[in-house]
């Protein structure tokens, strides 16, 4: 695609990240057909997995993650995503950026654990950065913070990266 391209808008790149805007799920991984609880009709948001959502055109994902019996899990609300495990979906994602690189994906990471526990709350934020890293999202992953100069272009074929402010140990970025 031509580098005047982002997102599959023509023009896109020159804006700021913080001025576009973002077609998003919101608890992208409360898939009905992938929780495991007895209230799957009420806590699911999402009639589609992932890769689908991305097909459909949404580019921001609303990722709630927890701890549960010692490992980190996808979760809204009582039920967890027993299907989509988190080093699956990261190197989905990369693969998907690899072969769309004209696309800015934007995951947007809730803490769903010990709200007020600041140290779980820092362990499972540097859990996740490791598993990021780790996968094939790891090279695609936008690196330092995003400002009010950083442009589509700057991202372009990356993840952008943010963790709620509120409850990953004060990040906020």
């Amino acid at each position: 695609p031509p580098a005047a391209v982002c997102n599959g808008v023509a023009g896109l790149c020159a804006l700021p990240v913080s001025r576009a805007v973002w077609l998003g799920t919101h608890n992208s991984l409360a898939i009905y057909s992938e929780l495991a609880c007895p209230l799957r009709r009420q806590f699911s948001n999402q009639a589609a997995p992932v890769l689908a959502q991305l097909a459909a055109g949404a580019r921001a994902l609303n990722i709630d993650a927890g701890f549960k019996q010692g490992r980190v899990v996808f979760e809204h609300g009582l039920c967890v995503n027993t299907k989509t495990l988190p080093r699956g979906l990261f190197d989905d994602l990369g693969a998907w950026l690899a072969t769309n690189p004209s696309e800015t994906l934007l995951l947007h990471f809730d803490d769903n654990s010990e709200k007020d526990d600041p140290a779980s709350a820092a362990r499972m934020r540097a859990w996740v950065e490791g598993e990021v890293a780790a996968s094939a999202l790891g090279p695609r992953t936008f690196e330092g913070r995003v400002t009010s100069d950083t442009t589509m272009a700057d991202v372009r074929g990356r993840a952008v990266v943010v963790f709620d402010a509120g409850q990953w140990g004060g990040g906020g970025d």
